[in-house]
């Protein structure tokens, strides 16, 4: 189950303890551990982030987002190139989500867009976490978020023996074959969305 969410940033509800943090400490204000990695190589803390002293880059649907530009990698030329901006896109996508902690992944963490904005990154969810947002049917929320995939969820479910209401709550999130599920959320219509990566 999803601890209470970080406060003071646009796209990050998450608990704490889902941010993504090195073992040095902050670059800008000395601080001690623990620290983010910036685009820069430096490091930076959840302080001086929210202060902005160092942004990060960020992978979208539209590429990723670093220096107030989208870049795409570009298989002809070899390289990675700047990618126009939408007109519609939300001014916040470009002056929020740059100062945003990243989340702890296996495989990178990704932002969606949705209503023309980013979404805001929620949490690891388990089974429990669907059936607490959709009581009446989980599996449907699940497979409404995941492109309709039933397998993480059938064998999370059924073959370890689980029912989504039976979750242990001091479990990991991790799913079958060491998968995680990423949760967002629409800022704007309250959809949700889902990444799923594994070790």
């Amino acid at each position: 189950m999803t601890a209470p969410g970080l406060s003071g940033f646009r796209y990050f509800s998450g608990p704490y303890e889902d941010v993504w943090f090195s073992e040095q400490g902050c670059s800008f204000c000395g601080r001690p551990r623990p620290a983010l990695h910036t685009t820069d190589r430096h490091r930076g803390c959840l302080k001086c982030l929210r202060n902005r002293r160092f942004r990060l880059a960020h992978d979208t649907d539209l590429g990723t987002l670093e220096n107030g530009e989208f870049l795409v990698f570009d298989h002809e030329v070899g390289r990675m190139i700047v990618s126009p901006t939408p007109a519609e896109l939300r001014p916040e996508v470009l002056e929020e989500l740059p100062f945003t902690p990243r989340f702890q992944s296996h495989q990178g963490c990704h932002f969606p867009l949705h209503c023309m904005d980013a979404m805001c990154y929620i949490g690891r969810w388990t089974p429990a976490d669907f059936l607490n947002a959709q009581p009446a049917n989980p599996r449907s929320l699940y497979l409404s978020t995941s492109g309709g995939d039933p397998h993480l969820w059938d064998n999370a479910v059924s073959e370890f023996g689980r029912t989504a209401d039976s979750w242990p709550t001091e479990s990991s999130t991790e799913w079958a074959w060491g998968s995680w599920c990423y949760m967002f959320r629409c800022l704007h219509c309250g959809q949700y969305s889902s990444n799923w990566d594994t070790d």
